[in-house]
């Protein structure tokens, strides 16, 4: 039977060691850090005031929404977004967080109204408190790549103005998308 007991010891060795391998891998995980900072004022529940504009002269879709958002890990804020887009559902889910070696703020968006997924990246200025990103997709209607200009802005701890610009095929931007939000009422 020793030669049981010194299978079983070494068996013992081997997962404790095992066991510290993985406990020092885990604690040598990058955590949150100052540029994660920004997302925890995104936290909750918001209530959101939609404008589309379809073309510059006319008059925006006003349409509402609510956007509920979630900090997972300290590094990453999900949310969620529930409304109406010219009077049908619109949803979609975004996850944003900050990628430390490219030192650009990072994301990803997808909805219930086309099939190709955004990728985001861009700067935070502080003084104005703007993420100011381009993002990355295909045209809903022809499927060719586009990229879209996004400036997320927060006025006060309560209230955040989001905008999205498409190309206007002179080399610059239009505004195609404005929405407000309001931190909602528990």
């Amino acid at each position: 039977m020793p030669s049981h007991r010194c299978v079983l010891l070494v068996l013992l060795s081997v997962v404790a060691s095992a066991s510290i391998a993985l406990q020092q891998v885990v604690a040598q995980q990058p955590g949150p850090t100052k540029e994660h900072e920004i997302f925890k004022q995104d936290v909750g529940k918001w209530d959101a005031t939609m404008k589309l504009y379809h073309t510059p002269d006319a008059e925006p879709t006003i349409s509402k929404a609510t956007e509920t958002n979630e900090l997972i890990g300290g590094m990453w804020l999900v949310n969620r977004f529930e409304g109406e887009l010219m009077g049908m559902p619109f949803s979609g889910i975004g996850q944003w967080g900050y990628d430390p070696a490219e030192k650009k703020y990072v994301g990803t968006w997808i909805d219930n109204m086309t099939p190709y997924m955004q990728t985001i990246r861009g700067d935070y200025d502080p003084a104005t408190k703007t993420l100011t990103s381009l993002s990355e997709s295909r045209d809903p209607m022809t499927g060719e790549k586009i990229t879209y200009k996004e400036t997320a802005r927060t006025i006060d701890e309560n209230t955040r103005q989001f905008e999205m610009f498409m190309p206007d095929g002179k080399g610059g931007y239009q505004k195609m998308l404005e929405v407000e939000y309001k931190r909602a009422q528990e």
